[in-house]
Order: C-alpha cells, then sequence, then structure tokens
C-alpha cells in the first residue's frame, strides 16, 4: 500500500483499464457494449470463412487425386547412405502374387548419439503414402545411424 493513499481512494489496475476502455468515444458509444466487440466478431468471421475456403480446397484437392485399385503387389524396402553419410530408405510395390495393396511407404529408424555423455535418441521417420506404382522416400539427418527400414502398406 503507497503511503498517504487511503485504501478507499486506492484504484485497481482493471478498473483503471474499465475506466480508459469505456471513457473512449467511438461507434459503440450508447451500445451498451465495449470497444473491440465489433473486432471479435470481425474476427470470427474471418477464421470462419477461412476455415470454409481450406474446408472446400481440402476436398477438391482429395476429389482430384487419382484412385489407386487395389491389386496384388509384392511391397520391399530398400536402404543406402547418401553422398553426405545420411541413411536413406525407399519402398517400392512391384505387381505379382502378394497382398491388396492400395498405398505403401517406407519407415527408417536412425540412431543418433547427442549430448555431453554421448546417450542414443532413436528416431522414426515415415515416408509419404504413395501409390504402388510410385516410390516413397525417406531420409535421416547428419551424424545418424541406421538402426533398422520397413515398407508399410495399406
Amino acid at each position: 500500500m503507497s503511503p498517504g493513499v487511503r485504501p478507499s481512494e486506492r484504484l485497481d489496475t482493471h478498473d483503471l483499464l474499465d475506466q480508459q476502455v469505456n471513457d473512449v468515444p467511438g461507434p459503440h458509444e450508447g451500445l451498451g457494449t465495449r470497444k473491440g466487440t465489433h473486432m471479435r466478431w470481425g474476427k470470427k468471421l474471418a477464421s470462419g470463412a477461412l476455415a470454409v475456403m481450406l474446408g472446400a480446397a481440402g476436398t477438391g484437392l482429395l476429389a482430384a487425386a487419382p484412385a489407386q485399385a487395389a491389386g496384388k503387389y509384392t511391397c520391399k524396402a530398400y536402404a543406402s547412405m547418401d553422398k553426405l553419410g545420411r541413411p536413406t530408405a525407399y519402398s517400392t510395390c512391384k505387381s505379382g502374387s502378394g497382398k491388396a495393396v492400395k498405398q505403401h511407404r517406407v519407415v527408417i529408424k536412425c540412431d543418433q548419439v547427442q549430448g555431453a555423455r554421448e546417450h542414443v535418441m532413436t528416431w522414426t521417420l515415415y515416408g509419404p503414402w504413395v501409390g504402388p506404382g510410385q516410390k516413397s522416400n525417406v531420409r535421416c539427418g547428419t551424424k545418424n545411424f541406421l538402426r533398422g527400414f520397413s515398407a508399410q502398406t495399406r
């Protein structure tokens, strides 16, 4: 409590804020609302419109994607090192006697040595889901060691 200020004269910071907001004249004057209310509705309207546009764009992208027929495929994953010494992996699917596959992706596990005490962190990275006639690629970062790789199907 400040010296020379009686408790009944002390203003709270919320009281000061309300007083400043309500003392500013504007288009809201006389409507019984606080300044900024119309801004909140504007933000809600803008975010709602954005959500509708993104939703429409997303359905358009999904509709434009070619439908892959589920056939019998054999999928395999392969791993190697790139020019910078990073572990890379890819998966492919070939038609033949296998299981019904619509999409596949490659999965790679990399070990990375971190910290002054050199503890090992294992990272699992996933390639994109692609159709049977395409390659799914993924790469670990630098200073990583290959721990394992596989192909996932659905």
